[in-house]
């Protein structure tokens, strides 16, 4: 799982690499609080929002999160040391066994490549809004440029 989050560029990508990873094992779903909250143009797939921040994606459409009874958080980090949010995986039914052993998350590499995936992901959104922006304003009208003789301006691209 780990190898194909290095890969993964999108929040559907990822969504359905770590539900073929963490569906057969007993968990229902997880969810992502980012510290610096979600973009409101993006894409966010089947993921549900429950806040500007925070996100589930449950694999059977659990009516609401709190309907899985039992949870397990850890802190998400950037790489350069400062918190990038938490992950949160979710399970409805505590009577069947878990299959694995908890200590995986930690010592595989697995919270680091979803703390790396996710952190890739949001630059993404950065990256991809900075673009739009510049694009945008590269268009926009800079106001008159040719004066007295039309009755209209003309917008011209801007220089900068």
């Amino acid at each position: 799982t780990a190898d194909r989050l290095e890969k993964c560029a999108s929040l559907p990508q990822f969504c359905q690499i770590l539900r073929e990873c963490l569906e057969p094992i007993g968990f229902d779903g997880f969810g992502l609080y980012l510290s610096t909250g979600l973009p409101a143009e993006v894409e966010l797939g089947p993921f549900k929002m429950s806040s500007r921040s925070k996100v589930q994606y449950f694999w059977d459409q659990l009516p609401e999160p709190c309907d899985a009874n039992w949870s397990l958080t850890f802190s998400l980090t950037k790489r350069n040391g400062k918190s990038l949010g938490g992950f949160t995986l979710y399970r409805k039914n505590t009577a069947s066994q878990l299959w694995m052993d908890l200590d995986a998350f930690t010592t595989t590499g697995f919270s680091h490549a979803v703390e790396a995936c996710v952190e890739n992901i949001q630059n993404s959104w950065v990256t991809h809004g900075e673009e739009e922006r510049l694009q945008k304003s590269a268009y926009e009208s800079t106001g008159t440029s040719i004066g007295s003789g039309f009755r209209q301006s003309i917008p011209v691209r801007s220089s900068s």
